[in-house]
């Protein structure tokens, strides 16, 4: 199964179409809300590389969730789409660029984005815990 090697929380993400090369825009581990609970309107992007593990003749298919909460709320991950993500025979790793928008805030503190992942590959897996990035919440 692909490997998860990181993953950020960024504004905006440019792919330079000559080169492939990509530019994220303003990195973020915070936001500053003027009031709770609020929503964060803007859309916002969770950008994750994963590597190949599969023989590089084959292609390699796996399923993705991202699992927002805040701190102290158990995570609801029942109503959460997942994508499936392949990484093409002959390349090392792929690049995903979530969309996050409209997330919900209600309380000061940490805001967790768990990058879950399917095993084997099928959306009736189980799911397991890749990587949670941390965004702070202020006022």
């Amino acid at each position: 199964m692909a490997k998860h090697l990181w993953a950020l929380c960024c504004e905006d993400v440019i792919i330079d179409s000559a080169s492939n090369n990509v530019t994220l825009i303003n990195v973020f581990e915070q936001f500053i809300v003027p009031r709770l609970p609020v929503v964060i309107p803007r859309k916002n992007y969770v950008a994750s590389l994963w590597q190949r593990e599969l023989p590089a003749s084959e292609d390699e298919r796996f399923h993705l969730k991202f699992v927002i909460h805040s701190e102290g709320e158990e995570p609801n991950e029942s109503n959460v789409p997942d994508i499936e993500l392949t990484i093409p025979r002959g390349n090392a790793s792929v690049r995903h660029f979530g969309s996050l928008q409209g997330i919900t805030v209600r309380r000061a503190g940490n805001l967790f984005v768990k990058i879950m992942m399917s095993r084997n590959g099928e959306r009736v897996s189980s799911w397991t815990e890749e990587a949670k990035i941390t965004i702070k919440v202020s006022l």
